[in-house]
C-alpha cells in the first residue's frame, strides 16, 4: 500500500533517503549540506512527528524541484502511476482574518492522502504559509531558520479553525468513505415528515446539545450525544439526518458505506477528525451495517463511550434493523442516549404532506379522500405518488408547460402505486420458506 506523499524539493529528498537518521547539524558543519538545508530537514522532522502524534499517519517523501511543479504537469503522472490522489480543481487562496490565510495563492485542490488523512492542497499551503517564511516558501519552498515546537503547534491550531472556517463557508456536509464527496446543505425542517411534537423533540435535543456547553460543564456531564433513528425504510430517516446536519451550521460527516472498505478504519477517521473539529456532527446510516462482528462492536463502543473523550460530538445513526443491533449499543444511554422509532406517516402527516406537494393544483380539492386511501403508505410513496400524478398530467402535453394535476391523474397514479405495492407483497410472500416437514398445502 502506497503512502501518503509530501512533496519536497529534490536535494532534500536525496539526503533523506541516504540519511534518514543522521545529525544533520553535523552534516551543516562538515559542509556535506547547506544550512538552508538542515533548518529545511529540523522543520521537516518535526511536522512529521507532529503529524504522527495526531494520527494522520507516516509519509513518503517525493521529489519536485519547485512549488510551480504541484500543478497540470502532475496530472499526467497520477494518471500513469496511480497515484494516490489526483488533482480536481483550481481555487483561490484569498486573504481573510477569519479564516488566518497569511498569503494569497493559487493552488490545485489535490488530495494529498487518501488513504491516511484529509489533506488538501488549501490546508497544506495555509500550513506551510502560517508555519515558515511565506516568501521563501513560495519562491523555493526553503527556510532560512527552523520554527520551535510552540510556534509549530499554534500552526496546526490554526490549521484547524481554517479547516472550521472553509467548512462553514462552503455551506456543505463532508463524505468520507474512499471518495471526496460532498452534500450540499439544502434540507429543510418542512421536508421531514413527521408529527409536529416528534419533530420538535429532536430540534430540541439537537439545538440544547450545541448551544448548552456550559450547562454540561457545570453539571459535570460529558458533552456529547448519541441520537438513534429506527424504523422501516422510506420514511425519512436519511432526510432527517441531512436536516439535522443542514440546519445545525456545525461541521458534519457522513460515512458512505457502499466505499467505505477503500479506507482502513474509515470509522476510527471519522471519530478522530470529529475529535478535532468538534463541535461537530457524525452521521452513520444504517449502522447496523457498519458493526457487524463482536470485535467491531467492541471497539465502535469504545469511540462511543470510551476513554478517549468525545466532546462536542453529536453522533446521529440510522438503521431499519434495530433487532440486529447489539443490545448493548441500542439499550444504554451514553452510546444512543435517545432512540426514536420513525413509522409510516400517520393521516394528519399525510395531509400535510400531500397538501404540500399538490399546492395550487386542482388535485389538491379532494386530498382528504386520497389521505384515506394511501392509509399504511411510508414517505417515498407519497412523494411517488406526487411525481407519478405529475408525469401522467405530462403526457400529452406542451413542451415547456407546467403540469396541471387533477383528479383523475391522482387516481391513475394511485391506482399503480397500489397495484405495486400488492404485487411487492407477493414476491415477499412467495420469498417465505415453508419449513421443515411441511409441505405447500399445509404452509
Amino acid at each position: 500500500m502506497r503512502h501518503p506523499r509530501l512533496w519536497l524539493p529534490r536535494k532534500l529528498t536525496r539526503f533523506l533517503e541516504e540519511r534518514e537518521g543522521a545529525d544533520v547539524d553535523a552534516a551543516a558543519r562538515g559542509g556535506r549540506i547547506s544550512g538552508d538545508l538542515a533548518a529545511y530537514f529540523r522543520v521537516v522532522r518535526q511536522i512529521r512527528e507532529v503529524l504522527a502524534a495526531r494520527g494522520l499517519g507516516s509519509w513518503t517523501l517525493a521529489e519536485i524541484d519547485s512549488l510551480d511543479d504541484i500543478g497540470p504537469s502532475l496530472i499526467h503522472d497520477f494518471a500513469r502511476e496511480r497515484l494516490p490522489g489526483a488533482v480536481v480543481q483550481g481555487i483561490d487562496l484569498e486573504s481573510g482574518a477569519e479564516a488566518g490565510i497569511l498569503h494569497c495563492w493559487r493552488w490545485y485542490e489535490r488530495d494529498l492522502a487518501p488513504k491516511h488523512a484529509a489533506w488538501f492542497a488549501p490546508e497544506l499551503a495555509f500550513f506551510c504559509f502560517s508555519l515558515l517564511d511565506k516568501d521563501a516558501c513560495y519562491s523555493r519552498f526553503s527556510l532560512a531558520a527552523a520554527p520551535d515546537p510552540d510556534r509549530l503547534v499554534k500552526s496546526l491550531r490554526e490549521l484547524d479553525d481554517f479547516r472550521l472556517a472553509r467548512w462553514r463557508s462552503s455551506d456543505e456536509i463532508q463524505v468520507i468513505g474512499g471518495h471526496r464527496v460532498k452534500l450540499q446543505r439544502d434540507a429543510v425542517w418542512d421536508d421531514v415528515i413527521l408529527p409536529e411534537p416528534l419533530k420538535a423533540d429532536i430540534r430540541c435535543n439537537v439545538d440544547s446539545f450545541f448551544r448548552g456547553k456550559a450547562a454540561y460543564e457545570r453539571l459535570r456531564m460529558p458533552w456529547k450525544r448519541g441520537m438513534l433513528f429506527t424504523g422501516p425504510p422510506g420514511n425519512g430517516k436519511t432526510t432527517l439526518c441531512r436536516t439535522i446536519a443542514a440546519q445545525s451550521g456545525m461541521p458534519s460527516l457522513y460515512l458512505l458505506l457502499a466505499t467505505s472498505g477503500d479506507r482502513q478504519d474509515p470509522i476510527g477517521q471519522m471519530f478522530r477528525k470529529a475529535r478535532r473539529l468538534a463541535p461537530c456532527i457524525l452521521v452513520f446510516e444504517d449502522v447496523d451495517s457498519l458493526v457487524r462482528g463482536p470485535g467491531e462492536m467492541s471497539y465502535f463502543l469504545n469511540l462511543l463511550d470510551g476513554l478517549v473523550p468525545t466532546a462536542g460530538v453529536l453522533v446521529v445513526a440510522t438503521t431499519n434493523h434495530p433487532e440486529e443491533i447489539d443490545p448493548a449499543l441500542l439499550d444504554r444511554p451514553s452510546r444512543f442516549d435517545r432512540v426514536w422509532t420513525i413509522g409510516n406517516p400517520e393521516a394528519a402527516e399525510r395531509r400535510r404532506y400531500l397538501a404540500r406537494l399538490f399546492a395550487g393544483q386542482p388535485a389538491a380539492a379532494e386530498l382528504d379522500r386520497f389521505v384515506a386511501e394511501t392509509d399504511g403508505f411510508p414517505a417515498a410513496y407519497l412523494k411517488e405518488l406526487y411525481l407519478s400524478s405529475a408525469q401522467e398530467a405530462l403526457h400529452g402535453e406542451p413542451a415547456g408547460d407546467l403540469p396541471v394535476i387533477t383528479t383523475l391523474h391522482l387516481e391513475i397514479a394511485l391506482a399503480r402505486l397500489l397495484q405495486q405495492r400488492t404485487a411487492a407483497r407477493d414476491r415477499f410472500v412467495e420469498r417465505i420458506p415453508l419449513g421443515f416437514g411441511r409441505d405447500e398445502d399445509e404452509a
